[in-house]
């Protein structure tokens, strides 16, 4: 090999070690370069090579310092905030247990938040003065979301974007849904209580007046209330295209509470129906004896009667007091003057039942005076509803059981007649075929005379 110059292929190299000589023939080694690589004379352990020049046989220690990168295997310096480099924040302290968010998008600066996530687990979203509070539990407890704050009372609002409701459930699906029409301004609340007070479900808002709607979905779909999950109290069931329904309203002290029909019909029924041979009752200790029988402590009727068309229909009754008297034209006239017993001597009772009225009374006079004529027949008028007019006529009797103190010929019986009152008649014998009217010259002057003891029937109109 030429003394000075690199190996060629080819060229021996010459090796000496311990008086024993050895060559190489440069290039007969496999994986060795064809011409030698020069580099320093010395270099610092581990520091890295880089190629002088463009030959690509000198080598050179590499001096650039600091924090590299390497571009295409070359190396070169790294930029400090570009190539690499500490996230860098605005802020030099922060407050324990923050959290940090980026600020911008180059991913290399950061913010500190108002949010704070603590030790046990526990993330806080504050406001001002308020936050929210999320927190996880231990094995049994629920997670909890809960406002927390300076304030002593703090809503906790969860709110949908636009028309979107919130949807409350479990990992098997929806149990609330909670959404509004247009721009609401009333709302539905709930409220839980103290002991002995029941929980509260109400509306509230901006109107003075709010109603609650309660809807169930489907035609054959209905209301079930329940005292608890198995003990139902009352079922209100689906009717397609109702016009008319029930309405109940409490009252006022004095007033009893009301269940009435409702709806656009003019007039409408109310109808109760049993099941089987079960029977409709009021009051507590009401009871039937057969299917569909109606019991009651008492029906009550309006003081004035408020009448129906129906022929199956009671719509009336009512009891009381009346004040029986005679009257004849001559009495009218002034022909006749009559005076009555004291307490006994004007006594009656009615009971009105529809169309029916029963009479019972009892008159007596203290004393007659007869001025002029007495030809005219005689009744007993004062009844407390009048007659029904038409035919059959006089088919009203009223039955006289006691009379005393007649001049002769006491009346025997009566009819009810639509003129004025009970027309009075008697028979000269128990199997007469004719009978008479009694008149004024029947009567008789003095204490306790003239007396009649009777009862009886008759129609009203309504």
């Amino acid at each position: 090999m030429p003394s000075g110059n690199p190996a060629q292929s080819g060229d021996e190299i010459p090796i000496a070690r311990s008086g024993t000589s050895y060559k190489i023939t440069a290039g007969s080694i496999a994986g060795l370069a064809t011409a030698g690589v020069q580099g320093p004379p010395s270099s610092v352990n581990n520091q890295i090579a880089l190629f002088a020049g463009t030959s690509g046989d000198s080598i050179q220690a590499a001096s650039t310092t600091g924090v590299l990168k390497a571009t295409s295997g070359v190396i070169a310096a790294a930029v400090s905030g570009v190539d690499y480099g500490d996230i860098y924040g605005a802020d030099t302290i922060c407050t324990d247990n923050t959290i940090v968010r980026f600020d911008g998008t180059t991913a290399k600066t950061i913010q500190k938040s108002v949010a704070t996530l603590s030790d046990a687990g526990v993330l806080a979203l504050p406001g001002t003065a308020n936050t929210l509070s999320l927190s996880g539990s231990s094995t049994g407890n629920p997670a909890i979301i809960q406002a927390t704050g300076s304030d002593s009372d703090i809503e906790l609002r969860i709110r949908g974007k636009g028309l979107g409701g919130t949807t409350l459930g479990t990992a098997n699906g929806t149990a609330l849904y909670a959404g509004t029409l247009g721009t609401a301004v009333n709302y539905f609340q709930i409220v839980g209580t103290s002991t002995g007070i029941p929980v509260i479900l109400g509306p509230e808002g901006t109107d003075s007046n709010i109603s609650v709607g309660l809807y169930s979905k489907g035609s054959s779909s209905y209301f079930d209330f329940f005292t608890n999950t198995a003990n139902r109290q009352l079922r209100i069931s689906n009717t397609n295209s109702v016009a008319n329904y029930i309405n109940v309203t409490g009252a006022t002290t004095g007033n009893g509470p009301e269940v009435s029909a409702a709806g656009s019909d003019t007039n409408i029924d109310l109808k109760l129906t049993p099941k089987g041979t079960g029977a409709v009752k009021f009051g507590s200790s009401a009871s039937a004896t057969s299917a569909g029988f109606l019991t009651a402590n008492g029906l009550t009727f309006p003081a004035v009667q408020v009448s129906s068309a129906d022929v199956n229909t009671l719509d009336d009754y009512e009891e009381g007091t009346w004040t029986p008297i005679y009257f004849s034209l001559d009495i009218f006239n002034g022909d006749i003057a009559v005076t009555y017993t004291a307490v006994s001597g004007q006594v009656g009772r009615y009971r009105k039942i529809g169309a029916v009225v029963f009479i019972e009374f009892q008159i007596t006079t203290s004393s007659v005076t007869v001025t002029g004529s007495t030809s005219n027949e005689l009744y007993v008028d004062g009844l407390p509803f009048v007659p029904i007019s038409g035919f059959p006529q006089n088919s009203a009797i009223v039955n006289i059981g006691n009379s005393d103190g007649w001049t002769t010929n006491a009346p025997s019986f009566g009819y009810a007649t639509t003129i004025t009152g009970i027309l009075l008649k008697y028979k000269t014998a128990p199997n007469a075929l004719t009978s008479s009217l009694i008149t004024g010259a029947n009567l008789t002057n003095g204490a306790n005379k003239n007396t009649i003891r009777a009862s009886g029937f008759y129609l009203t109109a309504t």
